[in-house]
């Protein structure tokens, strides 16, 4: 039986044998009647075995930056959060991911200062040029280390 496909969030058509045909049609407990939930095990494509070892913890320090940067450049993202509170996380994200990997400390003190503007109302079209070619040094670093 071939397995449910997901596309952009919408679960595919459940296509398999005559036999898994006749017992879906029968009610067969084993197979699903109902689509599953997107992001569950059964729609989530299988690891890759290319590379089962696991990711330097500078990844994780990472992720933790980015997500402090997107909260504090979207609003929507930072429900219920102050713009110090903000501040104060990115700070300190900073400061991790600056720790564990100091020779993108210049990319990232850059990001973290235009992030503050950006949440100050206070980017410049130029800031965003220099965040953007921060990011795209970041991203080249992210892409060999942690993917």
């Amino acid at each position: 039986m071939r397995r449910a496909l997901v596309v952009l969030g919408v679960v595919g058509a459940l296509a398999g044998s005559a036999c898994s045909k006749s017992r879906l049609a029968e009610g067969d407990a084993a197979t699903p009647t109902t689509p599953p939930i997107l992001g569950s095990a059964s729609t989530v494509a299988p690891a890759s075995t290319a590379s089962t070892a696991p990711k330097p913890a500078v990844c994780k320090d990472s992720d933790t930056w980015g997500l402090a940067i997107i909260k504090a450049t979207d609003p929507a993202s930072a429900a219920g959060l102050t713009p110090a509170q903000l501040t104060a996380n990115l700070d300190a994200a900073a400061a991790t991911f600056k720790a564990a990997n100091p020779e993108f400390a210049a990319q990232i003190d850059t990001r973290t200062e235009i992030a503050k503007r950006k949440l100050a109302g206070t980017a410049t079209e130029a800031d965003n040029e220099s965040d953007k070619t921060a990011s795209e040094e970041l991203n080249t670093w992210f892409v060999a280390t942690c993917s």
